[in-house]
């Protein structure tokens, strides 16, 4: 079993919906990430935002990779995330956002989790936060 270990891991969301109207409607979320001692195996960090309506469905989705982890492990950064409308639905509906993170290992993506039967274990240190997933709500 391959352990990696996050030193530190905070992440948090802040969402700007300022809505860009300029062909397509879309939402930029601005993704602050704090990691530290990032195994060195850690080849990636993918951020993914989806948008709901208030009936749950998906209308908008927006990924972003960073393949230059430092070699120190530590990143630091805001990553920003535009969603687009999912085909044949419209973003302005959007209530709900989901943003999740995931490691790239070898090129494959990994979500960081506690969880003992998974090849790879991601830890925060403790007195720190460990959270891969934040959920919030859109105001237009």
């Amino acid at each position: 079993m391959k352990t990696m270990r996050i030193g530190s891991l905070f992440f948090i969301l802040v969402l700007l919906c300022g809505a860009a109207y300029s062909q397509a409607p879309t939402i930029t979320f601005n993704v602050p990430l704090q990691l530290n001692d990032l195994n060195q195996e850690v080849d990636g960090v993918g951020v993914t935002c989806l948008a709901y309506d208030g009936g749950g469905t998906m209308v908008g989705f927006g990924q972003m990779i960073l393949e230059n982890i430092p070699e120190n492990g530590d990143l630091n950064k805001t990553i920003t995330v535009v969603a687009t409308e999912s085909q044949g639905k419209d973003i302005t509906t959007a209530t709900r956002y989901s943003c999740s993170f995931k490691l790239e290992i070898n090129g494959s993506a990994v979500t960081p989790e506690i969880n003992p039967n998974r090849p790879i274990e991601c830890q925060a240190k403790e007195g720190t936060l460990l959270r891969s997933e934040v959920t919030g709500t859109i105001t237009w």
